[in-house]
């Protein structure tokens, strides 16, 4: 198995919080109606959205579910 580049990974990172803002803007939630639901800050959600932070894979999970999609669908292709 090869490695993976630190340029991969920020790619890949992109993908996924573009995916995640556009998720939201789609399901025509603020930031703050995400957190509330996620159980997160406002800040938080700013953070993610900005490259700021590296949420864990649980709150990923927990951000998807706020908007009414799979975590799948953020790392999907």
């Amino acid at each position: 198995m090869g490695q993976v580049s630190s340029e991969e990974i920020e790619e890949a990172w992109t993908k996924v919080v573009v995916r995640l803002r556009a998720a939201r803007i789609s399901a025509k939630l603020s930031q703050q109606k995400l957190a509330d639901r996620a159980g997160v800050t406002k800040a938080f959600i700013s953070q993610v959205e900005s490259k700021n932070v590296n949420p864990s894979v649980v709150t990923i999970i927990r951000l998807a579910k706020g908007i009414g999609i799979s975590a799948c669908e953020l790392f999907e292709d």
